[in-house]
């Protein structure tokens, strides 16, 4: 099921949905697991989702090529930067 609301245009390999009582919308989030993506591991909390309950991130990102072949990760560090704050210059891929 979808959440009410109005839709929101989202980007590939920039935004993501959050649960907002653990993460403020409009925060950066890096998560170093995707460094060798697009986003070089950079997403905006742009999104709820309506099934984003609790600490979990789901990145915006095309379709795999073959259904359900994507990876799921489990247990990934994250780092939050809310919004009103600049990134780190030191958070960064390798």
């Amino acid at each position: 099921t979808f959440a009410a609301g109005p839709a929101q245009r989202l980007a590939y390999w920039r935004d993501a949905a959050v649960d907002p009582r653990l993460i403020p919308p409009g925060s950066s989030l890096f998560v170093p697991a995707y460094c060798d993506t697009p986003s070089e591991g950079w997403f905006v909390a742009s999104d709820t989702g309506g099934a984003i309950l609790g600490p979990h991130v789901d990145v915006f990102r095309a379709p795999p090529r073959e259904p359900w072949s994507s990876q799921v990760l489990r247990n990934q560090r994250i780092f939050v930067v809310p919004p009103g704050y600049e990134r780190p210059i030191r958070v960064h891929c390798p």
